[in-house]
């Protein structure tokens, strides 16, 4: 059995993925715009990365996140709009329930502020 369907279909996913990560974290805006079903998307990138397709942009969101909190001084209110949240709070939540405390909590622990 081939995996190259597949393959192709991560690879897409990822493209799309690395383009509009600051303006969709849904991952049918991207089945959507691919011209393929969620379950399509989340079946390549398990048997990519062994996650979810949801999984996989959500980690992406937060690498981003991170980087930001780390090299930048910007607010936590202007990385939440950078990275497309609709309000900061929705930031603040994404980021406590993936990474188990605050943006500003990290941002202090990376930077050995605390």
């Amino acid at each position: 059995m081939s995996t190259a369907p597949a393959d192709d279909t991560f690879r897409r996913y990822t493209a799309a993925l690395e383009r509009d990560f600051r303006t969709s974290h849904h991952v049918s805006d991207y089945a959507a715009a691919l011209g393929y079903s969620p379950r399509t998307l989340t079946r390549a990138t398990l048997a990519a990365t062994g996650t979810t397709a949801e999984q996989y942009l959500d980690a992406r969101v937060l690498l981003e996140a991170k980087r930001l909190l780390v090299h930048t001084d910007a607010t936590a209110a202007d990385i939440s709009r950078a990275l497309g949240f609709a309000e900061p709070t929705d930031f603040a939540k994404f980021f406590r329930k993936r990474e188990r405390r605050t943006p500003l909590e990290f941002r202090a622990a990376a930077r050995g502020q605390t």
